[in-house]
């Protein structure tokens, strides 16, 4: 991403980023460089996110939920403003552990929008929201 420089700017970055700063790191380098990140932190995403997004862009990306405040505050530092919050729990009564949030270039006091989605439901069977969301991906829905 660093040293990636095209002619165009897009409408939408996805990224699912490396965000893990420690614990066991694989001895496979591209395990290690997916999971944690040594090749590019935070900063560096959202400094190449937004050299790479058009005005009216957006860049999503999904993270671990106690990342939230430092992830916005490198947005904000970055002129990337969350405009989407979805905290994504497992199944009920359990701790979300993703978030996958929505940046843009423009801040839009009371725009931001803030939703929740359970995955499974008590049953352990998937959700309606999370079936409705995937139903296009899954031959089973």
């Amino acid at each position: 991403l660093q040293e990636f420089y095209p002619e165009e700017t897009y409408d939408l970055i996805v990224s699912n980023p490396p965000y893990f700063t420690s614990g066991i790191a694989s001895n496979k380098s591209h395990n290690l460089n997916a999971r944690h990140n040594i090749t590019l932190n935070f900063e560096d995403l959202f400094i190449h996110s937004n050299r790479l997004l058009k005005s009216e862009g957006t860049l999503w990306i999904i993270i671990p939920t106690n990342s939230v405040s430092e992830i916005q505050q490198i947005g904000q530092k970055n002129n990337l403003f969350i405009q989407k919050h979805l905290t994504v729990y497992p199944k009920p009564g359990k701790d979300s552990k993703r978030t996958i949030l929505c940046f843009s270039k423009h801040v839009e006091e009371n725009k931001s929008t803030k939703e929740d989605l359970t995955i499974l439901n008590l049953d352990n069977e998937y959700s309606y929201e999370y079936k409705n969301l995937t139903k296009d991906f899954y031959l089973k829905f």
